[in-house]
């Protein structure tokens, strides 16, 4: 086990980046549980409701902000269990306003897996559009405009910024971030770096 799993480590990017896959495997490398914030959401959901949606059921029906109490409530829930873990965020948790950043740095460090938009978005589409896509009349030109503002989001929250490689598997990025996480905050490689504060 490495100085990275002393403390939790949430992963933050745009969709399809890879923070549920890379996030699996990081959670064995360092022996701690891995946790996606959209199953907790949907469990949250379920637990007040008594009726089991997917997250993208959930905002079909309740729209964004009342997709995003959920959301928030399941960071809250997180926080009251105080178990250190690997979180794969949502894609637009950072930017709920009822997510307050220190509520998730609260959690742990936070690093966000950089990828090129382009290669998300091809993604995105062998998976189907999402409802916030769907509806868009121009659906690449919508990701791209929404990936301008939430990577300025993500890499003003982050503590580390992880340049993803396109040929990496899950566990050599794994490896790769633990790596940067054991150097923090003296990193020096230019794919590794602590985000600028």
């Amino acid at each position: 086990m490495t100085d990275a799993s002393s403390s939790g480590i949430l992963l933050c990017g745009i969709k399809h980046c890879g923070k549920s896959t890379i996030g699996a495997a990081l959670s064995r490398r360092l022996n701690l549980p891995f946790v996606d914030l959209d199953r907790e959401t949907e469990a949250v959901y379920q637990r007040e409701t008594g009726r089991a949606l997917t997250v993208r059921d959930m905002y079909r029906l309740l729209g964004g902000e009342g997709f995003m109490r959920y959301e928030a409530l399941a960071v809250q829930a997180l926080a009251a269990a105080g178990q250190a873990a690997v979180v794969a965020l949502g894609g637009g948790t950072p930017m709920n306003p009822s997510v307050r950043p220190e509520s998730l740095h609260g959690l742990g460090r936070i690093v966000l897996l950089d990828i090129s938009p382009a290669t998300a978005f091809r993604r995105i589409l062998a998976g189907g559009l999402p409802p916030f896509l769907a509806t868009a009349a121009d659906p690449e030109k919508e990701f791209m405009r929404m990936c301008d503002v939430r990577l300025a989001v993500y890499r003003q929250l982050a503590d580390i910024v992880h340049r993803l490689h396109e040929d990496s598997t899950p566990e050599q990025e794994a490896d790769r971030i633990t790596t940067a996480l054991d150097r923090r905050p003296a990193a020096e490689n230019q794919n590794d770096t602590p985000a600028p504060k």
